[in-house]
Parts: C-alpha cells; sequence; structure tokens
C-alpha cells in the first residue's frame, strides 16, 4: 500500500491471466485502479476468490476489483470489503465493462450504497452481513459451488474447504443385499480431511438444506 502506488490490490494490481480460490484479508491503498483483490482486471479470469480488506483510492476504487475491462471474467466472488474513493468508485467494482457471474458484497460494512461506480451492474448483488453468514449464505449466495468449492461457516462468509473443517466420507457398507423396495442400513466411516483436524462437529442436511441430524465426538 502507498498513495503514490498505482494499480494496486490484495493479490494483485494488474491481472491478465488466471485467480481462482484465491482470499485476500489484506487493506489496500493507492491513487487509482484500487481493489481489494485485484486493481485492474483486463482479460483475466477470476474464480472462487473473496477480499476482505479495508479499500482506499482517488479513482477506480471498488471492494473486489478496481476495473474489470471488456472481457474480464469474474465468477463466483464476493467482498466484505469497507471502500473509499472519489472518482468511480463502488463496493464491488470502480468501473465494470463485463457481466459478472455470481459476484456479492456487503451493504453493511462496504460504506457505499452502490455496487459499481461506473458501468454494468449484471450479477452483483447486495447482501446483509446476516445473509452472508452461517447457513443464511448457502440460501442467499446463489450460484456459489457450496460443498463443492465453498462451505458455508458460522458467524463468517463463506470460505473455501481447503480452508475449512471438513468431512469425507471414506467408507460406506450395506449391513445386507438389496431387491427394489428395500430400506437401506448403511454403516458409513466419516474422515476430518479439513484444516482443522480437530474439529468433530458434524451436521447433516437434506437437499433442501434442512437439518436431519447432528453428531459431536
Amino acid at each position: 500500500s502507498g498513495e503514490r502506488v498505482s494499480s494496486a490490490g490484495g493479490i494483485s494490481g494488474s491481472n491478465g491471466g488466471k485467480i481462482i480460490e484465491s482470499y485476500s484479508l489484506a487493506n489496500v491503498t493507492a491513487r487509482s485502479y484500487v481493489g481489494g483483490l485485484v486493481g485492474n482486471n483486463h482479460n483475466g479470469d477470476i474464480s472462487r476468490s473473496y477480499a476482505t480488506g479495508r479499500v482506499k483510492g482517488f479513482n477506480l476504487v471498488g471492494g473486489f476489483a478496481g476495473v474489470n475491462r471488456q472481457n474480464g471474467a469474474i465468477l463466483e466472488c464476493y467482498t466484505t470489503s469497507n471502500v473509499e474513493g472519489v472518482i468511480d468508485y463502488g463496493a464491488f467494482i470502480g468501473v465494470n465493462r463485463s457481466p459478472v457471474q455470481s459476484g456479492y458484497w456487503n451493504k453493511d460494512t462496504a460504506n457505499q450504497p452502490f455496487a459499481v461506480g461506473k458501468g454494468s451492474t449484471e450479477g452483483i448483488a447486495g447482501l446483509q452481513s446476516s445473509e452472508m453468514t452461517g447457513h443464511n449464505s448457502f440460501e442467499s449466495m446463489q450460484g456459489f459451488s457450496f460443498n463443492y468449492i465453498w462451505g458455508y461457516v458460522n458467524n463468517s462468509p463463506p470460505k473455501h474447504l481447503w480452508n475449512m473443517p471438513y468431512f469425507m466420507v471414506s467408507t460406506l457398507q450395506a449391513d445386507s443385499t438389496l431387491i427394489s423396495g428395500d430400506i437401506a442400513n448403511f454403516e458409513v466411516t466419516v474422515e476430518n480431511i479439513g484444516s482443522e483436524p480437530d474439529t468433530n462437529d458434524i451436521v447433516l442436511r437434506n437437499l433442501d438444506g434442512e437439518i436431519i441430524d447432528r453428531f459431536n465426538d
């Protein structure tokens, strides 16, 4: 960070490649092309990533990206950043020239009333903190690949599964031979392969997200 630096982001000042399943907690301060994750996204692909740090600049300032140019792609991303700018600034992107797919920003933390300072707002939605937290995020953040890339977290916005405790079914065995119409009983071994090996709280939900059972070992 620094007032004399131009094109600055939590991960990259300028992106013309691919950023996948990444995040930044950094505070970013520069004059122009300032973003929580990327300052200037030109022909770059950013997918399944997020930014949470404070973002401050003069122009082309966004909580996620300062500028998303034509042919820039942003998919399944969110920001909870607090944003300060003077010209062409927005809670998600300062200036956006390409549609976004499943982009979200936090209305309670952004300090801004609008997603984009100038350009397209297609695919971008503002949510309250409560809607981005815990199981509510599963319902509110449509288009996110939950239980594949993302996991919902109590008292927090979604995190990548590789960066949180999660469990894998390692053994699945029926206790008898089945014929059509029978009720199946299974013995299942569940192994914690996430980032917090001492976590053993398991919540089972059906496809509608309703809790059907809980376990704590």
